[in-house]
């Protein structure tokens, strides 16, 4: 199990809101915020805007990939593929040229995946089942 602190901008402040409505784990977080309604009550319940809350359940999501870091989840959600789904439907040069040409720019993470874990990491997304429904 991940802990919640492993998502980018998921600050103590918010992990202790988190933790005081039982989300503690990435997979708490996507399992009760993979419906609009489920992302409604974790904002309501954890006094926390949706959009914050949405997307940090998509930073979820994508740690479901075995192998993607924190880091890599918030370049690949900055770049647009935030989700399972819409990564699994990249072109793999195509979204290593967003990562290099996003982080060269922002500087999110030292290592930038390789077109090789590019490659891998759309082959494992093509594999997940979809979890979040909006």
């Amino acid at each position: 199990m991940v802990s919640i602190k492993s998502i980018e901008g998921i600050k103590p402040a918010y992990q202790e809101k988190l933790l005081s409505i039982g989300i503690r784990t990435t997979d708490q977080l996507l399992e009760v915020g993979a419906t609009s309604a489920g992302r409604m009550r974790i904002a309501d319940e954890a006094h926390l805007s949706e959009t914050q809350v949405k997307e940090w359940v998509h930073r979820a999501d994508l740690l479901r990939i075995h192998g993607i870091s924190h880091e890599v989840a918030d370049l690949l959600a900055r770049v647009g593929a935030c989700t399972v789904p819409k990564l699994a439907y990249r072109q793999a040069v195509s979204l290593h040229d967003d990562l290099v040409s996003y982080n060269a720019a922002h500087h999110v993470t030292k290592h930038v995946p390789t077109v090789g874990e590019v490659e891998a990491i759309l082959k494992a997304a093509k594999r997940l089942p979809k979890m979040i429904h909006h």
